[in-house]
């Protein structure tokens, strides 16, 4: 292989790591990661290879309502719009960071059947009867439970295991095992899957609500 090929093949990610785009697009992100490391609980968004396998998980074809919780920049939403059939599939997406909800606001503010909260995902079901909904057929998260006070972790799975009932399921993606005991309390995990692919790795898990 010539000099110049070499050259042009570790080039390539460098000039796509440190063009404006990806700065831009991913500058919020890393910024509010500094500055409220515990809620954002990485450094970069997730990866749309992790998107996928978070994706994999739904049954697009049968879904009402996905309630999305911590979408952070957006990573795995634009997933979710893609691929939702958007005049029978409400979305609500629910995120405690003001920069990251406005973010998302000035984004998708023309999207039809899209709700934009800014607000706790402990608060779900507090959505779920306002706005009348009967069944929320998948909740997507995007919180960094291990970074987040172990009340508030237990808060949001109490929350959520009501608000899915026992025929819809938490999809949920988290960097390590270290709060698979804490899941566990609350769900039965029905699949789990690693993704490489990700800053850092990180592994995917489906779940129901706890059988009796």
């Amino acid at each position: 292989m010539r000099y110049s090929s070499i050259f042009k093949l570790i080039l390539t990610p460098m000039n796509f790591i440190f063009s404006s785009d990806f700065i831009q697009s991913n500058g919020l992100f890393l910024k509010q990661f500094v500055t409220k490391p515990r809620s954002v609980g990485a450094i970069l968004p997730s990866s749309k290879f992790l998107a996928k396998k978070m994706m994999d998980q739904i049954d697009f074809s049968k879904a009402r309502c996905i309630v999305e919780i911590g979408p952070g920049t957006g990573a795995f939403t634009e997933q979710l719009l893609k691929y939702r059939k958007s005049d029978q599939c409400q979305l609500i997406l629910i995120e405690t960071n003001e920069l990251f909800c406005r973010q998302l606001q000035d984004k998708y503010q023309y999207v039809e059947n899209l709700r934009i909260i800014h607000d706790s995902g402990e608060k779900v079901n507090f959505y779920k009867m306002k706005y009348e909904i009967d069944q929320i057929d998948y909740v997507v998260s995007g919180i960094p439970f291990s970074s987040l006070p172990k009340q508030v972790s237990q808060n949001i799975l109490t929350s959520v295991t009501k608000a899915i009932g026992s025929t819809g399921s938490l999809i949920l993606f988290q960097y390590s095992l270290f709060k698979m005991k804490t899941i566990t309390m609350f769900f039965d995990i029905t699949h789990i899957e690693r993704s490489w692919l990700n800053v850092p790795p990180a592994l995917v898990f489906s779940c129901r609500q706890k059988a009796e």
